[in-house]
């Protein structure tokens, strides 16, 4: 077999350390990434993995002209239960570039003969503060990254190095949004063990090792599990060209399924369990505490650096209500709202299964009165896109594959989830007419790439909506002959899930562009006018390494006729 080789612990071989799990994979040693932005502040995170806790470290700030702006001053080495932190930075400049670095101060390094001094810079970047108004708006966006899916003893980084090349040469992008999948615990064992899998066949050794009947257990198999999440994170973010865009431009991040598990959501709670092979009272808190521990490395590696309305606390009874949904703001020209499509989806739930109530009620009043009066457009992150697949995959795939019954429910497109696509389109529809600007809504999630404009002539007849699908970074593609179960131009059908009837809306999709086969990011451009919208997908063939450009001009779709 190609799967990565499973080597069967004893109890007392499960450490805290992790040295038994793939100890051929190398992890992070540093890495800093630029977070959310403002005209003057920065939130800075940083990673480090050390075992030296005699180390310290220290992260400088300087504005590009000269002069230093801010030192953390000497922290110590993080410990490897927690190996990131961040730095809120205030007082900065507007529209102003700015050099930081961090440092590592080790005396191990004089007096083992490796330096004549006892300072190393480990990681240094720029990156530009946000300006006060804007005439235009550079994006760039991105999903789906598992540089482990292709061939075993073998990483392939897909369009990575040229989206770091891009952002060298262009020196025009404002922000970075990775709309989910930035790693897989459940990847498909090419290169790399599928965690679930790992559980599975480590059930034993783990009820042995946390389940002691002692009121610790539950909170020390957590930790356990939030540390198994690391290894993930520290091994897919070990890639240069990755480090180097998400250091150099504010990154912005939301989650998807494989951050937790293939389906998170669409699968009941009996249903995850039964991936174990076991429904006992171990096996339902193991999978409690996986979701637990996937929420806190998320936070942890990417949430930390959003602008999240409240830090999060990792508690059970907080999680229920936590809101990873957030909203942020360039100039008073662009307004963002990405959605949360996984910490509160539940199939089980009679209405909102995608989003909750709470988070629809959040999102409806953004629409309403988050949005600015001098706004050129509003951009809505949805890690699944409204629309992709046609009505055809969604009826027959499941009946010829039975595996992707779950891809297909966590999607709007899935009769299941109408209800709620029909609100979101129509929310935003509605706010685009009376606002007479075009919306953008970005996704991932279905690696291949798609653009679609969706309007409703008949109710909202000034009111366009974009639709950008930027899907796999460097996860292995959908097929070719994928392009072929992309939606073509038509109406919205909506099934009635009682009577099975479909009915034809008055919302018309408009398929302007898709590709399958190829790994890519995309750049989406705002110009002077609210109209003028240009989106370029940068194509790589990753095993070939054939790369290619694509520019579709907007505009002409947009305007009202």
């Amino acid at each position: 077999s190609d799967a990565p080789q499973q080597v069967m612990l004893e109890v007392d071989e499960i450490d805290s350390d992790m040295a038994f799990f793939q100890p051929d994979k190398k992890r992070v040693d540093s890495m800093v990434i630029v977070g959310h932005t403002t005209t003057t502040e920065v939130r800075l995170w940083c990673c480090i993995l050390s075992s030296n806790q005699e180390n310290v470290y220290c992260l400088t700030l300087f504005q590009e002209s000269g002069g230093k702006q801010w030192e953390s001053g000497d922290f110590p080495s993080p410990k490897k239960a927690a190996p990131t932190r961040t730095f809120d930075i205030s007082d900065l400049s507007a529209n102003t570039k700015y050099r930081y670095q961090l440092w590592l101060k080790s005396p191990w390094l004089k007096s083992n003969d490796i330096s004549d001094i006892d300072t190393v810079m480990m990681e240094e970047g720029t990156f530009c503060t946000g300006k006060t108004s804007y005439s235009s708006l550079t994006i760039a966006a991105y999903s789906c990254h598992d540089p482990y899916c292709w061939a075993k003893d073998k990483a392939i980084f897909g369009a990575w190095p040229q989206f770091e090349k891009r952002l060298k040469e262009g020196g025009d992008i404002d922000l970075t949004i990775g709309m989910g999948d930035q790693m897989y615990v459940d990847c498909n064992e090419v290169n790399f063990t599928n965690l679930w899998f790992w559980l599975k066949s480590h059930l034993p050794a783990l009820k042995a090792k946390f389940s002691n009947e002692t009121e610790d257990d539950e909170d020390n198999l957590q930790q356990f599990l939030t540390r198994l999440m690391h290894q993930y994170y520290l091994v897919y973010w070990n890639v240069p060209s990755m480090k180097a865009v998400l250091g150099n431009t504010p990154a912005y991040m939301m989650w998807d399924d494989h951050e937790i598990s293939d389906g998170w959501g669409s699968f009941t709670f009996d249903e995850h369990c039964q991936h174990l092979n076991c429904l006992d009272d171990f096996s339902k808190q193991v999978v409690k505490c996986m979701y637990l521990a996937a929420a806190t490395a998320y936070n942890e590696f990417q949430h930390s650096h959003n602008p999240y309305r409240e830090k999060f606390t990792g508690q059970e009874e907080d999680l229920k209500s936590y809101a990873f949904d957030y909203q942020f703001r360039r100039g008073a020209e662009y307004d963002f709202f990405v959605l949360d499509m996984r910490g509160h989806h539940d199939s089980t739930k009679s209405h909102d299964r995608l989003l909750g109530q709470d988070q629809m009620d959040r999102f409806e009043a953004w629409l309403q009165q988050g949005i600015s009066p001098s706004a050129k457009t509003a951009i809505v992150v949805s890690p699944v896109p409204v629309i992709h697949w046609s009505h055809f995959v969604s009826k027959v795939l499941p009946k010829v594959q039975a595996q992707y019954v779950d891809d297909l429910m966590d999607g709007w497109e899935h009769p299941t989830n109408h209800e709620a696509r029909n609100k979101l389109l129509d929310d935003l529809l509605a706010k685009s007419h009376e606002l007479e600007l075009p919306f953008v809504v970005l996704s991932g999630d279905v690696h291949c790439p798609s653009v679609f404009v969706v309007t409703d002539p008949t109710r909202f007849p000034n009111a366009r909506i974009v639709q950008i699908t930027s899907s796999s970074i460097s996860r292995k593609p959908v097929p070719p002959l994928g392009y072929y179960a992309i939606a073509g131009t038509g109406n919205l059908a909506t099934v009635d899930l009682k009577s099975k009837t479909h009915t034809k809306s008055t919302v018309h999709h408009q398929f302007i562009w898709g590709k399958a086969g190829v790994n890519n990011f995309c750049t989406v451009r705002f110009g002077e006018s609210s109209i003028d919208l240009e989106t370029t997908f940068h194509l790589v063939k990753s095993l070939t390494g054939e790369s290619t450009i694509k520019t579709l001009n907007l505009r002409p779709y947009l305007e009202i006729k």
